[in-house]
């Protein structure tokens, strides 16, 4: 299992006097002063808004890009948008294309077929476009990496703009020295093409779609005398959806367009949206970015994982309410069936990582649908900190496709450019890839990445930041009321972490179908009690206790007897309501041994 090294944050500010000044508790200002937020920053930090935005003319020949879809609108020809089969991709393809329709264009929007065709944009989808007399095709949340493909929209005498956010491809001489290549679109709009000065880097693919049709909307304003700004409240939302499910930071202007995202969201008018949120049984009042995430999230990457993601797009263009709330059931259902498919192939690839000793983990799950790659790889690297790689399905044609997740000291992109030879297919940014490689490769690759890319034993513990040492008589329903202003919580942005150690325990309870509950009745310094819970393997935790505890002591703990027992955890505090009645409770995310 992955070793842990736990820090508390030392950082300074005048905790107590800002927060008087902001009338937030100052723990709430520590966790701020944590998360590198300075005093000239906390205005904005604690009230988001679409105000503190960056200007989408920012982005390199973005005013040459709107300027060249205006012709094509004009044109009344054909315009193809073409994107990715996950959460961004159906989002960004889904605004992009409606908007273009919006304001008079004749838009086709596709959406490869993950078996078929495989990540991005390829040469099938140009014949299907110029095939079907279409003069442009835009890509969204895909594209940079698609050389080949954008050659031969040109070479058929096309148009294409790429969108997309994943890192530019590099290739690497012989005197070990890489260089950038970038396919030959009229116009690339990726904020991390190196020329670029867009300000933020890190956002999502429907992000930048949403940016263009920004500039879009903003050229109209100025040269038309018109505009179509009643949509862009349904269209943040998809930003904020596809912003949290994609792991990109939610910070800077990402926090602003989550939150955003996120209050308009309680009143949806997009019928699928509002659909999928009854059929999960989300309260619309509380639906935070755990919701987008853990919930709303998997469902959209369901259809596109096990059936065909044109169901969740037709999911959100629809007018039909009858056939929103079918979509979103069967949404539902093959999330479920997504999710017994997981935990299946998580707990083989977890047994069959457990005696492997290199540094980088590449496994092979045949027998695994290749569309959960992805989920099993993060699963895996979550057990042993390590960066993991996980190829699925049975080879087609002599090829194999794998999904990678890294851990924070390892850019996984970096380090599969560096066996780029041995790939068929390869795309992705620092903490995340896909890739498709020979069969007959796998071996070399396994040995290869391993030894072109070195990994030491500090890169592999992980390190959990400690927000500050907090008492349990400390909190209160105020604070737990002001650290509210920290979400969306998220990449870079995560809940606070406090810690506290030497508790006494008055009683251990296990709870849940799988066992997967424990709780504690912690005693204060004050006498007071105080309820803790911990989702995790009870019986594992509880036989870690009698280990350092002795059976005898936890076995009093368990029937709420006079103990022994001393738990040192970090947590996070919550209220919980049950039957109208709230208490304070403390949800505990480790126990420290």
């Amino acid at each position: 299992m992955g070793e842990k090294r736990y820090k508390v944050y030392a950082k300074k500010a005048d905790f107590r006097g800002l927060g008087d000044k902001y009338n937030i508790d100052p723990v709430v200002i520590k966790v701020l002063t944590n998360r590198g937020v300075t005093e000239d920053k906390i205005e904005n930090y604690i009230k988001p808004s679409l105000d503190n935005i960056h200007d989408p003319y920012l982005f390199e020949n973005m005013k040459e890009t709107v300027e060249l879809i205006i012709k094509h609108v004009l044109s009344k020809k054909k315009i193809y948008v073409v994107s990715d089969y996950d959460v961004d991709g159906v989002c960004s393809g889904f605004i992009l294309s409606d908007y273009l329709c919006l304001i008079g264009g004749e838009v086709v929007n596709i959406i490869p077929d993950r078996i078929k065709d495989g990540y991005g944009i390829n040469k099938n989808h140009i014949d299907i476009a110029f095939n079907d007399g279409a003069s442009l095709i835009i890509t969204t949340d895909n594209g940079i990496a698609a050389i080949e493909a954008v050659s031969y929209a040109k070479e058929k005498g096309l148009d294409v703009i790429v969108t997309d956010h994943h890192e530019v491809p590099k290739v690497i001489d012989e005197n070990g020295d890489s260089k950038y290549i970038y396919p030959e679109a009229d116009y690339i709009i990726n904020h991390k093409v190196p020329d670029c000065k867009y300000p933020f880097k890190d956002m999502c693919g429907t992000g930048v779609a949403y940016k263009l049709i920004l500039a879009i909307n903003e050229y109209i304003k100025l040269s038309l005398d018109t505009s179509f700004d009643s949509k862009f409240d349904e269209y943040i939302q998809f930003v904020a959806l596809a912003t949290v499910c994609d792991i990109v930071s939610l910070t800077d202007e990402n926090r602003d367009m989550v939150s955003a995202g996120l209050k308009l969201m309680k009143n949806t008018k997009n019928l699928g949206l509002k659909s999928l949120i009854e059929a999960t049984g989300i309260k619309k009042d509380s639906i935070s970015s755990y919701h987008l995430g853990f919930i709303l999230g998997p469902c959209v990457n369901s259809s596109g994982r096990l059936d065909t993601a044109n169901l969740s797009l037709e999911l959100f263009k629809t007018s039909d309410e009858q056939r929103a709330k079918k979509i979103a059931s069967e949404l539902a259902e093959l999330n479920n069936e997504r999710k017994d498919m997981t935990e299946k192939n998580t707990k083989i690839a977890v047994d069959m990582a457990a005696n492997d000793t290199n540094n980088i983990l590449v496994l092979y799950l045949e027998d695994c649908h290749e569309s959960i790659a992805g989920i099993v790889a993060g699963r895996v690297k979550e057990v042993y900190y390590k960066p993991v790689i996980v190829f699925a399905g049975k080879a087609s044609d002599g090829i194999i496709k794998g999904s990678a997740r890294s851990i924070d000291s390892f850019n996984i992109f970096d380090g599969i450019t560096k066996v780029k030879d041995l790939t068929v297919k390869f795309g992705g940014h620092k903490m995340a890839a896909g890739l498709s490689i020979k069969y007959d490769d796998l071996k070399e690759f396994r040995t290869r990445i391993n030894s072109e890319n070195i990994l030491s034993e500090e890169d592999l513990i992980e390190t959990i930041y400690i927000d500050c040492k907090m008492p349990l008589d400390y909190i209160s329903y105020k604070l737990i009321d002001d650290l509210s202003v920290l979400e969306p919580f998220g990449k870079d942005n995560n809940k606070a972490i406090f810690g506290l150690s030497n508790i006494k325990v008055k009683k251990i309870q296990i709870f849940g179908a799988n066992n997967n509950v424990l709780r504690f009745d912690l005693i204060t310094d004050s006498g007071k009690i105080v309820s803790a819970v911990m989702f995790t393997d009870a019986f594992a935790k509880v036989a870690l206790l009698e280990e350092k505890y002795g059976k005898n002591e936890v076995n009093k703990a368990l029937a709420g007897k006079d103990n022994n027992v001393r738990i040192n955890i970090l947590y996070y505090p919550m209220i919980n309501e049950f039957r109208d009645v709230k208490s304070i409770q403390v949800n505990i995310t480790n126990l420290v041994f």
